[in-house]
Protein backbone atom coordinates (compact mmCIF):
# COMPACT_ATOMS: atom_id res chain seq x y z
CA UNK A 1 0.00 0.00 0.00
CA UNK A 2 1.69 3.58 -0.92
CA UNK A 3 0.08 5.74 1.43
CA UNK A 4 1.08 9.68 0.72
CA UNK A 5 0.63 11.79 4.09
CA UNK A 6 0.43 15.31 3.69
CA UNK A 7 -0.36 18.48 6.05
CA UNK A 8 -3.10 20.56 5.87
CA UNK A 9 -2.78 24.05 4.58
CA UNK A 10 -4.34 25.54 7.68
CA UNK A 11 -1.08 24.22 9.43
CA UNK A 12 2.23 26.31 9.97
CA UNK A 13 4.45 23.70 8.24
CA UNK A 14 3.69 21.99 4.91
CA UNK A 15 4.81 19.06 4.42
CA UNK A 16 4.34 15.75 2.66
CA UNK A 17 5.39 12.31 3.00
CA UNK A 18 5.32 8.43 1.51
CA UNK A 19 5.02 5.37 3.41
CA UNK A 20 5.18 2.42 1.13
CA UNK A 21 3.56 -0.96 2.88
CA UNK A 22 4.47 0.71 6.28
CA UNK A 23 7.74 1.75 5.33
CA UNK A 24 8.57 5.97 5.51
CA UNK A 25 10.62 6.37 2.25
CA UNK A 26 10.68 9.92 2.05
CA UNK A 27 9.49 13.16 4.06
CA UNK A 28 10.46 17.16 3.37
CA UNK A 29 9.39 20.09 4.08
CA UNK A 30 7.93 23.04 1.37
CA UNK A 31 10.04 25.74 2.67
CA UNK A 32 12.94 23.73 1.58
CA UNK A 33 12.19 24.67 -1.85
CA UNK A 34 9.96 28.11 -1.90
CA UNK A 35 12.61 29.00 0.60
CA UNK A 36 9.81 31.07 2.79
CA UNK A 37 10.17 30.27 6.56
CA UNK A 38 7.30 27.66 7.52
CA UNK A 39 6.03 28.38 3.91
CA UNK A 40 2.53 29.18 6.21
CA UNK A 41 -0.71 28.24 4.36
CA UNK A 42 1.60 26.77 1.15
CA UNK A 43 -0.18 23.26 -0.53
CA UNK A 44 3.12 21.25 -0.34
CA UNK A 45 3.30 20.68 -4.33
CA UNK A 46 6.96 20.58 -4.16
CA UNK A 47 7.22 18.59 -1.37
CA UNK A 48 4.67 16.08 -2.89
CA UNK A 49 6.76 15.99 -5.96
CA UNK A 50 9.86 14.92 -4.47
CA UNK A 51 8.77 12.49 -1.88
CA UNK A 52 7.26 10.96 -5.22
CA UNK A 53 10.47 11.12 -7.28
CA UNK A 54 12.11 9.50 -4.62
CA UNK A 55 9.41 6.66 -3.99
CA UNK A 56 9.69 6.09 -7.61
CA UNK A 57 5.87 6.53 -7.52
CA UNK A 58 3.25 8.39 -9.90
CA UNK A 59 0.17 10.12 -7.99
CA UNK A 60 -1.83 7.28 -9.73
CA UNK A 61 0.21 4.77 -7.86
CA UNK A 62 -0.84 6.28 -4.65
CA UNK A 63 -3.58 4.12 -2.74
CA UNK A 64 -4.52 6.37 0.31
CA UNK A 65 -4.27 10.46 0.86
CA UNK A 66 -3.66 10.94 4.85
CA UNK A 67 -3.97 14.44 5.75
CA UNK A 68 -3.16 15.14 9.34
CA UNK A 69 -6.27 17.00 10.43
CA UNK A 70 -9.70 16.77 10.37
CA UNK A 71 -11.82 17.62 7.47
CA UNK A 72 -14.29 20.10 9.40
CA UNK A 73 -12.02 22.58 12.05
CA UNK A 74 -13.13 22.80 15.17
CA UNK A 75 -10.66 25.13 16.52
CA UNK A 76 -11.64 28.15 17.63
CA UNK A 77 -8.54 30.20 15.99
CA UNK A 78 -9.28 29.57 12.73
CA UNK A 79 -12.43 31.70 11.23
CA UNK A 80 -14.73 29.29 9.73
CA UNK A 81 -14.89 31.29 6.79
CA UNK A 82 -11.07 31.06 6.22
CA UNK A 83 -10.94 27.27 7.13
CA UNK A 84 -13.29 26.32 4.79
CA UNK A 85 -11.58 28.40 1.83
CA UNK A 86 -8.01 27.05 2.36
CA UNK A 87 -10.10 23.40 2.57
CA UNK A 88 -11.26 23.78 -0.53
CA UNK A 89 -7.88 25.39 -1.99
CA UNK A 90 -6.28 22.05 -0.52
CA UNK A 91 -9.40 20.03 -2.58
CA UNK A 92 -8.52 21.97 -5.55
CA UNK A 93 -5.37 21.25 -5.37
CA UNK A 94 -5.62 17.63 -4.69
CA UNK A 95 -7.61 17.50 -7.62
CA UNK A 96 -5.33 19.15 -10.21
CA UNK A 97 -2.62 16.38 -8.74
CA UNK A 98 -5.05 13.69 -9.88
CA UNK A 99 -5.68 12.99 -6.79
CA UNK A 100 -9.30 11.05 -6.68
CA UNK A 101 -11.50 12.31 -3.98
CA UNK A 102 -12.51 8.45 -2.54
CA UNK A 103 -8.76 7.80 -1.48
CA UNK A 104 -8.27 11.01 0.75
CA UNK A 105 -8.56 10.69 4.32
CA UNK A 106 -8.50 12.64 7.15
CA UNK A 107 -7.00 12.13 10.38
CA UNK A 108 -7.29 13.90 13.73
CA UNK A 109 -4.39 16.47 13.81
CA UNK A 110 -2.90 14.83 17.31
CA UNK A 111 -3.51 11.22 16.98
CA UNK A 112 -1.12 11.58 13.80
CA UNK A 113 1.55 12.95 15.36
CA UNK A 114 1.10 10.36 18.24
CA UNK A 115 0.91 7.49 15.62
CA UNK A 116 4.06 8.89 14.14
CA UNK A 117 6.36 8.61 16.58
CA UNK A 118 5.31 4.85 17.73
CA UNK A 119 6.53 2.59 14.73
CA UNK A 120 9.88 4.53 15.44
CA UNK A 121 10.22 2.43 18.54
CA UNK A 122 11.09 -0.92 19.51
CA UNK A 123 8.33 -1.10 22.08
CA UNK A 124 5.49 -3.06 22.45
CA UNK A 125 3.38 -0.81 24.44
CA UNK A 126 3.53 3.12 24.90
CA UNK A 127 2.20 6.05 26.07
CA UNK A 128 2.50 9.21 23.72
CA UNK A 129 1.69 13.29 24.67
CA UNK A 130 1.30 15.46 21.85
CA UNK A 131 1.08 19.26 22.34
CA UNK A 132 0.70 21.93 19.49
CA UNK A 133 -0.05 25.22 19.33
CA UNK A 134 -3.33 23.69 17.66
CA UNK A 135 -5.24 20.94 16.02
CA UNK A 136 -8.43 20.23 15.59
CA UNK A 137 -10.26 20.54 18.64
CA UNK A 138 -7.68 20.42 21.20
CA UNK A 139 -3.71 21.41 21.92
CA UNK A 140 -3.02 18.19 22.71
CA UNK A 141 -3.42 14.14 23.79
CA UNK A 142 -2.27 11.64 25.80
CA UNK A 143 -2.81 8.80 23.92
CA UNK A 144 -1.81 4.93 24.38
CA UNK A 145 -0.24 2.72 21.55
CA UNK A 146 -3.29 0.27 21.81
CA UNK A 147 -5.15 3.17 20.48
CA UNK A 148 -3.34 3.26 17.27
Amino acid sequence: MNILGITHVASWNPAACILMDGDLIAFTEEERFVRVKHAPGWFPSKAIEFCLGKAGLDISEIDIVAIGFGEESKVSIFDPEYFASVRDRMCRELDALGVSDDCVRYYNHHAAHAASTFPCTDYKNANVISVDGSGDDCAGIFASSEEF
